[in-house]
């Protein structure tokens, strides 16, 4: 495996532990408040991610026709929805027998379609996660597009000066939800062009983070806005970006001192292992580990540290026993004899 992969999986299952074992932990056992919302800077790096590993997927498939994205559209979408759909079942019948007196019918449609995830046919932290899934997909999808001449040598400076406006007017003339998947788009194309040999020096990282600074401060103090970035993400606006700037470049130069022992040793680890092998599944159960843990914790009245380690154990056993499904595949193409 190449350095570089190397350093991309192990980003991967970081980042994946920060978000079920930090961010979720934080909010979920009802320690979320404003100042705690500096945690939230976990999916734009996903998203960068994504974006990294598709520009590696594109030296191999430069070229996007119809018959190649379908193949990658087939492969994403198996990937996505067959581990979600196993999830969304499972907790379509544990809501079918916690809540006896609901319509099965609209209780499965609700849970099996991922653009409604579950909403109004949830208990608990099921489905408060499941947010990720809609703008994940479309990106996914979307992501072939950056491979196109004119949209690859965009540069990030007017992307990003694009985004800006279109945050802007998305709370007045646009859609706001449409608001995600372009807000995560942008990230996903930052990390395709880092994938591609873009690099960030330590310069242009502190320029960003002083404008950015620069910007919540005068969202703060002239147009009243709120630093609660719980507030902010959802639909991500303007003072999300900024934040999010901030992190990412602050992450991008703390990168740059990581030693390659330390990266071998963390690569190494088995812990780590299991969340770069296994992210996506133990991202979709940990609904139902934390909420197992909360039913336990209410029960047997746990103390909040036990609660946590428990929920992280039945994600990690649960996200293992599920992982199998990730490798399956749909094929359409028909065999000819």
């Amino acid at each position: 495996m190449s350095n570089r992969n190397k350093r991309l999986d192990l980003a991967r299952g970081l980042i994946m532990i920060y978000i079920v074992t930090i961010v979720h932990g934080v909010y979920w056992l009802g320690f979320g408040q404003a100042f705690t919302s500096i945690l939230l800077f976990e999916m734009p790096l996903v998203f960068i991610i994504s974006g990294y590993a598709y520009a590696i997927y594109a030296k191999t498939n430069p070229s996007i026709n119809l018959r190649i994205y379908i193949k990658y559209a087939q492969t994403r979408m198996s990937r996505i929805y067959i581990p979600y759909f196993a999830y969304a079942l499972v907790c379509a019948i544990v809501v079918t027998m916690l809540q006896g007196n609901i319509n099965i019918q609209e209780n499965l449609f609700a849970w099996l379609n991922p653009f409604t995830r579950g909403q109004g046919h949830s208990v608990s932290s099921l489905s408060w996660h499941l947010w990720f899934i809609p703008p994940f997909l479309i990106v996914t999808l979307l992501l072939p597009v950056v491979t196109y001449k004119w949209i690859k040598k965009l540069p990030l400076v007017l992307c990003f000066l694009l985004l800006c406006f279109f945050l802007y007017f998305a709370n007045w003339y646009i859609e706001a939800r449409l608001a995600t998947p372009v807000f995560y788009f942008f990230w996903a194309y930052v990390g395709f062009k880092l994938g591609g040999g873009l690099t960030l020096k330590s310069n242009t990282l502190l320029i960003v983070i002083a404008i950015a600074i620069s910007m919540l401060g005068i969202g703060v103090v002239f147009l009243n806005q709120s630093l609660n970035m719980q507030l902010n993400k959802f639909p991500p606006n303007l003072m999300f970006l900024w934040f999010s700037c901030i992190w990412v470049a602050i992450i991008f130069m703390a990168c740059n001192y990581i030693s390659p022992n330390v990266i071998n040793y963390l690569s190494e680890n088995k812990f780590v292992s299991l969340f770069v092998k296994n992210g996506y599944s133990l991202y979709l159960w940990q609904g139902v580990g934390y909420a197992s843990a909360k039913a336990m914790q209410s029960q047997f009245d746990l103390n909040v540290v036990i609660t946590w380690l428990i929920a992280i154990m039945f994600t990690v056993i649960l996200g293992m026993l599920f992982s199998p499904l990730e490798k399956i595949r749909w094929s359409f193409s028909r065999t000819r004899k």
